[in-house]
């Protein structure tokens, strides 16, 4: 009797020795059958032409290699490869004059609005969209039969987008408290403030690179391949993706504990806590692999094709789906133009002394302009980051990740507050391994809009760029708190704001 693992070996065999040869369904197909079924390569090759733009974007994150889309790459390029093994099965399918009109309606509905989202540079929507656009083409062509016909392979093209980086701060929250659980049980003397650890010998930050993203996404990424492979449903996928998403987060934090031992054993004098970026892909790979070894194994029957010539799509059906494609490039070039830069308007002229920086540094990206002052009668500090969109293609709200340094601060109050009638975020810091805080007023304007988070802001920019606004700012008021009574300096910090909200006098 075969044991099931020498089936896996014998089915991933064949599965290389196919992909090598590339001619795994070609054998005894006419030079007219075989256009046919290499039709979807073709609708492949001309959606990554039409959207060319946003998979420029997606190919430089993924070449960064040290990115948390570093798999972006050969996950494209195993999606592709499992639509060309399933070519014969897409010449089977067969669409009616209405259903391919209704998908032809929709895909150029779907290409506005990539437009739409392109133009106003809000790459993480027209990356999202990509695959829905694949979708509509592919439907046009071979009927709506082909959204259920191949259901679980196509969400497998969403681990190669950026979308994951959302999860983040949440899964950076998540490893800090069950790290800091761990520290506590191995009864370790520790201070743990947030996603920092402080012990006798020095300061332990889980920073953004600690938060286990790549091994979360990369470890579903294979349970899902793995799925594809064997063929799973639904209901076996899912425990497989739960079980290599705890398995991924699981690696981070035990490769967290192992490094905060190795500091407390070594008092940080060890390299591996300079360096253990090798050190984690080997922790990942001992607990991965075992994993992907142990995988049930589902053995599919051979499907024999048939020597009947496929149907022919209609040629006005492909120029059709073509030009609804193509209809984006075109529209994103018609209204591509990128108008008069705007001046910048100072916003706190006169109103205080210039100062070089802020108690707690307001950690925003390069702006093309900044103003800081300090306004001694009230004991408070404040500062406009200033942004203009001078060309197509650069964002209009910059990519902000945090507005602070939480490797020395961590906010101890937070809430949304209103002011003037406008959105504005109340904030007590305090530094981390000491008693100093500093209370903070915070909000951000999108052209005419107001926001008190840079997700608001984001969201913002859409009617902001359709209405013609060029323009952004992160308006920060800050004091420090006197024996950590913060409440004695909200309300100086609180009339600073009301001011300046009622004194803008138009839309930038």
């Amino acid at each position: 009797m075969v044991s099931g693992h020498w089936i896996r070996y014998y089915h991933c065999s064949d599965w290389l020795i196919g992909f090598a040869r590339m001619d795994v369904f070609t054998g005894g197909i006419t030079p007219s059958s075989r256009m046919v079924r290499y039709l979807p390569l073709a609708i492949i090759a001309v959606w990554l032409l039409a959207y060319w733009p946003t998979f420029a974007a997606l190919w430089q994150r993924w070449i960064q290699w040290d990115e948390a889309v570093a798999h972006g790459l050969p996950v494209f390029a195993i999606f592709v490869y499992f639509i060309y093994r399933r070519l014969p099965e897409l010449t089977e399918l067969k669409a009616g004059l209405w259903e391919r009109l209704a998908a032809l309606c929709l895909l150029f509905t779907g290409s506005g609005l990539w437009v739409i989202f392109y133009l106003i540079s809000i790459d993480i929507l027209a990356q999202l969209i990509l695959l829905p656009l694949l979708l509509l083409a592919f439907s046009a062509v071979y009927g709506f039969r082909i959204l259920t016909r191949f259901a679980l392979l196509w969400p497998f093209f969403l681990f190669a987008l950026p979308a994951w980086d959302y999860l983040n701060d949440p899964l950076l929250f998540l490893s800090s408290e069950f790290v800091g659980v761990m520290v506590r049980i191995a009864g370790m003397p520790a201070v743990i403030q947030g996603n920092s650890i402080f012990i006798p010998y020095g300061h332990i930050l889980i920073a953004d690179g600690c938060s286990g993203l790549r091994y979360l996404v990369i470890a579903l990424a294979l349970g899902y391949l793995v799925a594809l492979l064997n063929q799973y449903r639904w209901g076996k996928l899912c425990i497989t993706l739960t079980i290599a998403g705890i398995l991924g987060l699981i690696t981070n934090w035990i490769r967290i504990f192992i490094l905060i031992v190795v500091g407390y054993k070594t008092e940080m004098q060890s390299s591996l806590m300079a360096d253990h970026e090798y050190f984690g892909w080997a922790l990942f790979a001992l607990i991965g692999l075992p994993a992907l070894f142990l995988a049930p194994v589902v053995k599919s029957s051979s499907q024999r094709l048939s020597d009947s010539l496929p149907e022919k799509p209609s040629l006005a059906g492909l120029i059709a789906m073509v030009g609804a494609l193509a209809v984006a490039p075109m529209m994103s070039s018609f209204l591509l133009a990128d108008g008069s830069v705007p001046e910048i308007t100072p916003m706190l002229a006169g109103m205080g002394t210039p100062r070089s920086s802020t108690p707690l540094l307001v950690s925003a990206p390069d702006a093309d302009r900044v103003e800081i002052i300090y306004i001694p009668d009230r004991n408070l500090y404040a500062r406009v980051d200033h942004y203009r969109q001078t060309r197509q293609g650069q964002k209009l709200v910059p990519y902000i990740k945090r507005l602070y340094d939480s490797g020395q601060w961590q906010p101890v109050a937070n809430e949304t507050r209103m002011l003037a009638k406008k959105p504005v975020e109340w904030t007590v810091f305090q530094k981390k391994g000491s008693r100093e805080q500093v209370a903070q007023l915070q909000w951000m304007k999108v052209g005419p809009y107001h926001s008190s988070s840079v997700v608001q802001a984001k969201l913002w920019q859409i009617p902001a760029r359709l209405g013609g606004h060029r323009q952004f700012q992160v308006v920060t008021l800050q004091s420090s708190c006197l024996n950590r009574d913060c409440d004695s300096v909200q309300h100086r910090l609180e009339a600073m704001a009301s001011e300046l909200l009622q004194n803008e006098v138009r839309p930038l």
